[in-house]
């Protein structure tokens, strides 16, 4: 699922209230306005280059458990201002777009200025308690 935010705070906080919930996603992402152009001119998925910020949050488990944890995550992603939330099936521009988040050396190398990028780990010890 994304969900796209007007600031970088808003999302901030969206990821925080899901780990302070004790919600342990497979997969969760955020992404600028900068990175979301370049990776868009990349891979041409339609991505919404005119957000601020878009946080990506993948689940995975046991299908029991996995609807009510999806459905916390949307509320939360809805009470921190996330807006155009959307919840894809899988699909070739779905694929491609993991493709092209995961393989960021060319759309490093596409961008016009230098980049960075880092992904940032933050161990289970320092979560919120």
């Amino acid at each position: 699922m994304t969900a796209c935010f007007d600031s970088l705070e808003a999302a901030g906080d969206a990821v925080s209230a899901i780990i302070a919930c004790r919600l342990v996603p497979a997969t969760m992402e955020m992404m600028d306005r900068n990175v979301l152009g370049i990776v868009e001119a990349y891979i041409h998925a339609g991505l919404p280059t005119d957000a601020t910020a878009m946080l990506i949050v993948e689940t995975d488990g046991y299908q029991e458990s996995l609807d009510a944890q999806t459905e916390e995550i949307v509320a939360i992603l809805r009470e921190r201002q996330g807006v155009t939330c959307a919840w894809p099936a899988p699909t070739p521009s779905a694929s491609s777009f993991g493709t092209g988040v995961k393989a960021r050396p060319a759309p490093w190398r596409a961008s016009a200025r230098p980049a960075n990028p880092a992904d940032i780990a933050v161990p289970a010890r320092s979560w919120p308690r």
